[in-house]
């Protein structure tokens, strides 16, 4: 899994709106991230459940805060089990940001 930093280059290399889903351990709900222009959401995800975005500065503020349920990205990064990509590409198996451009750079920039 990729650390927070690297994470955060890949974070910030993406372009348009890109949607990061977390998945964690021990926890059904997934919960997403989502870069804009000027600021970073978050919020849980759910038809019924979902708990609408939250929006904040950007995603550095996301990892200082404490968030819905309870998670602080910082705190917990190391109960996330899987980060899915605008519904595309897992990271699971990923430990580096590089790597995943080079073997999917383009899907990521299409």
């Amino acid at each position: 899994m990729l650390s927070i930093e690297e994470f955060k280059k890949l974070y910030g290399t993406l372009g348009g709106e890109p949607e990061f889903e977390f998945a964690f351990e021990g926890r059904d709900c997934a919960y997403m991230v989502i870069r804009y222009d000027n600021h970073a959401s978050f919020q849980r995800c759910g038809y019924k459940d979902g708990s609408g975005e939250i929006n904040y500065a950007d995603f550095d503020s996301i990892l200082q805060s404490d968030l819905i349920d309870g998670i602080n990205l910082k705190r917990d990064w190391r109960c996330v089990c899987d980060i899915v990509v605008n519904s595309t590409i897992s990271l699971a198996c990923y430990s580096n940001a590089e790597k995943v451009i080079e073997e999917h750079g383009d899907i990521l920039y299409a």
